[in-house]
Formats: C-alpha cells, structure tokens, sequence
C-alpha cells in the first residue's frame, strides 16, 4: 500500500510506501521530498513536464495530482473530474424552471485553486489550450466558462499522462 499525503497547512509532507514512513517538515523540506518522488515514482515527472509546458513550474500541483491519481486508481475522465468539482451541475426544478449550469465544486478545493493560475498560463503559452479556449469564446461562451472547460482539459491531460504511462510531448 503506498501513501503519499499533504497536510492541510502545507507545513507537513508524508510518504508511507509500505515499509518505510518518512515526513517532511518545513519548506526547506520540499526539495528533498521532490527528490525522493522523483527516484521512486517514474511518472513524476511526467505530470511535472505537463505543467512545465504550459509555463509555470508544476511541482507542488504535479505532487497534489499524483497523491490523488494514485488513491483514486483506475478512474475514468467522469470520475477525475468529479473528485476535483469540475463536473457540471443543472439547476432545473420541475419542466418550467431552468437555472444556470455550474460546476458542482463537490471535489477537492485545493486542486481546483491549484489548477486555475497554470490553467491562465495554458492559456497564454499551451497553443492547443489556446484554440481549445478562443474556439469556446468564438462560441459566445463567457469566459469564466471557457477557463473553466480549459482547466478541465488541462486536469484530463495529465491524467491522461499518469494513466497511459507515458511521456507529455507539448505542442
């Protein structure tokens, strides 16, 4: 059984791989732990080279995503997005009545604020992003509305990336 954990106050980074427990404490802390993740996770990586892409330096949000691609095991892309809210949520009562579609921001809060600023870089830097985002303003489609379908797009390729085992080609 592995375990890779955050604590809440981000003061406190733990790894439990099934014989050895090990924590890491304070921010001087981060750089040893990204080692060890780095030597005993292939894919590591992989999930940082996603962000890396997109123009912002992905450690701690790759970290985040791997601790919760690695509890949720086998997941599919309806799943993965569910656990970070990002699904669609109808507001309809009745036949007459039709609300605002909104996401449901049932899942993990810290990963969907992680995700938003790379997303904003994606934006800018990621060509596909780009034109997956200026397709769905082209589309008349708000823009808050847009950055949150590219935030989901983003959050697929890296599972995407963990699933498949493979290596993240930009462009």
């Amino acid at each position: 059984m592995y375990y890779i954990g955050i604590d809440v106050s981000k003061k406190a980074l733990s790894v439990f791989d099934g014989k050895t427990s090990l924590e890491f404490d304070n921010v001087a802390g981060l750089k040893p732990f990204y080692r060890y993740l780095k030597k005993h996770y292939k894919h590591f990586d992989n999930l940082v080279l996603v962000f890396e892409a997109t123009g912002v330096l992905g450690e701690k949000l790759a970290f985040s995503l791997l601790a919760l691609f690695r509890h949720f095991q086998g997941t599919n892309r309806a799943q993965i997005t569910a656990l970070v809210g990002l699904d669609p949520i109808y507001k309809e009562s009745g036949t007459s009545v039709k609300g605002k579609i909104k996401i449901s921001k049932n899942g993990n809060r810290h990963i969907r604020k992680m995700l938003y600023l790379p997303t904003l870089c994606a934006i800018k830097n990621n060509q596909k992003i780009n034109l997956f985002y200026q397709r769905l303003i082209d589309n008349h489609k708000p823009k808050k509305v847009a950055v949150i379908a590219a935030m989901r797009k983003l959050l697929l390729v890296a599972h995407a990336v963990y699933e498949n085992k493979t290596e993240y080609v930009p462009g």
